[in-house]
């Protein structure tokens, strides 16, 4: 008789099983954002400069915190532009008809 064929089988265990929920001591509040939430869905688009509003976030220029409009006559005609005051005393001026790349709210 072979050593091999001489040796007791033991049974497999079974695999082990998954807890789907933490024990009481081991288990950390949770946060649930839900729909209701206050805070608006933000999401980036393409705008008209003359859309921007307070809040809003644009390339280049980072939260906008304050608007200037701007109207000025050339030629007879009224060419109006928009004045954004970003963060880090960032400042741009722009054409209110040019269309922006900003982070808006839905």
């Amino acid at each position: 008789m072979s050593d091999a064929a001489s040796r007791v089988r033991v049974p497999a265990k079974p695999p082990a099983t998954v807890r789907r929920k933490m024990p009481a001591p081991f288990a950390r509040p949770s946060i649930t954002i839900s729909a209701d939430a206050s805070a608006p869905r933000r999401t980036w688009r393409h705008i008209l400069a003359a859309d921007l509003v307070i809040g809003d976030t644009v390339p280049g220029i980072g939260v906008i915190h304050d608007i200037v409009d701007v109207t000025r006559g050339e030629d007879g005609g009224f060419d109006w532009q928009v004045t954004i005051h970003g963060g880090d005393d960032n400042v741009r001026t722009i054409r209110a008809t040019e269309i922006v790349m900003a982070y808006v709210a839905e």
